[in-house]
């Protein structure tokens, strides 16, 4: 082997590892973005229910534009 072919080896494995970080961390987020949209969606649907709750015991609500 060459010094020329172990450069070119090495490079590639940098190029590698690096590729993987990037992709690993968008995995990541787009896993952190879908988890906070259910999130977001189950807390809407309890408030929805507290408020529902909460007018049947007679409280008036008014929406906020």
């Amino acid at each position: 082997m060459k010094k020329d072919d172990a450069f070119v080896i090495a490079v590639q494995v940098v190029a590698l590892i690096i590729g993987g970080i990037a992709l690993s961390s968008l995995i990541i987020s787009v896993a952190d973005v879908t988890i906070n949209s259910i999130s977001n969606k189950l807390a809407n649907r309890k408030l929805k229910k507290q408020i529902k709750e909460a007018e049947a015991m007679g409280w008036v609500f008014e929406e906020v534009q």
